[in-house]
């Protein structure tokens, strides 16, 4: 039989090394960096949220006076400002400020939206990759 003697069992217990149990589900166990990095993303995707509902508002708004007044158009003409200028606005003079704006609307909707989702995961990678070093 393989038995150790007190001494050494009483060493285990009371050692640096032995892993300390921790609780996540108190706010006050949490460091103030993980709180502060939680808060970022949380108010970056509300500013995600409200920026894709009023650039959606702003592009439906363009995009039903166009179809209204029967403006074609192909998602390649409308991402591309050269094109948006040379091939749709000389055949709908009428409609060239809708035109632009629905353009413009549309594109810096996907901008802004692709980088407050960049952020978001920037900021999400910092919080796992510090999430155990408390």
């Amino acid at each position: 039989m393989n038995k150790r003697p007190p001494a050494a069992k009483i060493y285990l217990l009371i050692t640096p090394h032995a892993p300390v149990v921790r609780s996540v589900s108190s706010p006050s166990a949490r460091p103030a960096m993980q709180t502060l990095l939680l808060t970022i993303v949380c108010v970056l995707f509300v500013a995600m949220l409200a920026v894709n509902i009023y650039f959606r508002a702003k592009v439906l708004r363009a995009y039903r006076v166009l179809v209204q007044n029967r403006v074609d158009f192909t998602p390649g003409q409308i991402f591309s400002t050269a094109r948006v200028e040379d091939e749709i606005v000389p055949t709908y003079p009428g409609q060239a400020e809708s035109i632009r704006n629905f353009s413009r609307y549309l594109q810096l909707s996907i901008k802004m939206t692709t980088v407050l989702m960049a952020l978001i995961t920037a900021f999400g990678g910092i919080l796992m990759w510090f999430r155990y070093d408390y």
